[in-house]
């Protein structure tokens, strides 16, 4: 396994991990996979040192992404588990280290720089208005019937991976999720296929033909069917939904981590003789952030007059947008009253140092970058929000460039 902190492509300083696209990160993972299934010119670099040999000789090459499961957090809480026994490397995430600029650098094997997603809120010059990009919803436009508030094949027009693959491919996403306009859009080119809860509580009272279509009986579905080699791309979201609300060391999240990993466990020895190779990564990983760490700007009333529009991005990583004449008094007051808990990076230097990833970059990603971003240091948050909605509580937080949020596993079993 290769230890990041021994890695040329990995780094950090006073306490900001970089994230790797040049060979050791999530973006250079798809090119990976691109390769093995048939796409001779990804634009960006396959994994380094790394094995994939055996990738392009399966029958079904399964990638789940667990979302939130972060490498540290499969160390330090099943040391000698079945995923971290066939854990091949660690590697990085993207920035921020968040779904909304991860999930989306999956399924297209561009960096969020080139996609122009930049976090969970993203402020859109287009409508003039800060939307929720996975999810497109958005405040204070008048919508009607519930349509998007911008076009999403020109939010979205990026190539998808999908497109670019030489076998058959397979997206299997929540129900819930799966219908969404990003869902359908990002799965261009793939059989988008969703799944039912599978709590197995619930899935006792549902009729037989519906528990075949839970998130393993799906992929089993996929793996068995006849046909050419095939590529299924996997989201199980979980154990991101309670790390957010219980806290990434909780027993409800370590609880729904445990249950993961042993059923996965059966999937693969279920899948025993099925030519199945199962990958296994995360989009970023987790901290905790109680609430004497977060920083509320209803607090600091002097800082939010200087802002044109409410932050965007993520607690952890929050672009702001100054009005015209303050960015001394915007730097001194980061530096002196939030010292210790912040740095603001302006964002030509996050452009020129590529935290983002390579070009060549999104049209839009000036934009959505605001003139700094708050770097959230240690375990600090920063909340904000519009003016007619109430912040909603968490304790677990990403979308930072902590060690903890940064690193993601990397691993494989053979079925």
């Amino acid at each position: 396994m290769r230890d990041p902190s021994q890695a040329n492509m990995f780094s950090e300083q006073n306490g900001f991990w970089r994230p790797s696209y040049d060979g050791g990160g999530l973006l250079n993972l798809m090119s990976s996979i691109s390769l093995a299934c048939g796409n001779d010119c990804p634009a960006y670099p396959p994994l380094a040192g790394v094995d994939c040999s055996d990738w392009q000789r399966a029958r079904n090459l399964v990638l789940i992404l667990a979302d939130g499961v972060g490498g540290d957090f499969i160390a330090r809480t099943r040391p000698g588990g079945f995923l971290h026994r066939h854990q091949l490397a660690t590697l990085s995430s993207v920035c921020p280290t968040t779904t909304a600029c991860a999930i989306p650098t999956v399924m297209t094997g561009l960096p969020p720089a080139a996609h122009g997603l930049t976090g969970w809120h993203v402020y859109l010059q287009e409508i003039d208005a800060i939307t929720a990009v996975l999810p497109l919803t958005t405040h204070g436009l008048a919508l009607v019937n519930g349509e998007a508030p911008i076009d999403a094949n020109t939010l979205f027009g990026y190539p998808k991976i999908y497109q670019r693959l030489g076998r058959p491919s397979h997206v299997v996403s929540p129900a819930r999720i799966a219908e969404s306009t990003f869902s359908r859009l990002h799965a261009n080119g793939a059989t988008l296929h969703p799944y039912y809860p599978d709590e197995r509580s619930l899935l006792e009272r549902l009729p037989f033909c519906r528990r075949r279509h839970d998130f393993f009986g799906t992929l089993r579905r996929i793996c068995h069917e006849t046909g050419p080699p095939k590529f299924v791309y996997a989201y199980w979201p979980d154990f991101d939904h309670t790390a957010h609300g219980a806290g990434v060391d909780s027993p409800a999240a370590v609880g729904c981590f445990h249950q993961f990993e042993s059923r996965l466990e059966a999937f693969v020895d279920e899948m025993r003789g099925s030519d199945t190779l199962v990958l296994v990564t995360a989009d970023h990983g987790f901290l905790d952030s109680p609430s004497d760490r977060q920083i509320h700007l209803d607090d600091h009333v002097a800082f939010r007059d200087m802002l044109l529009r409410p932050l965007c991005g993520e607690r952890r990583f929050a672009y702001s947008y100054l009005k015209p004449g303050v960015r001394a008094d915007f730097e001194e007051y980061v530096a002196t009253v939030f010292a210790g808990r912040m740095e603001a990076w302006s964002r030509e230097r996050l452009l020129d140092e590529q935290w983002l990833g390579p070009g060549p970059n999104s049209a839009q990603l000036d934009r959505r970058l605001g003139d700094f971003v708050l770097a959230m240091k240690d375990d600090w948050t920063v909340v904000d929000h519009e003016a007619d909605e109430k912040p909603l509580p968490m304790l677990g937080v990403h979308g930072g460039l902590s060690r903890e949020e940064m690193l993601i596993p990397l691993c494989a079993m053979a079925a």
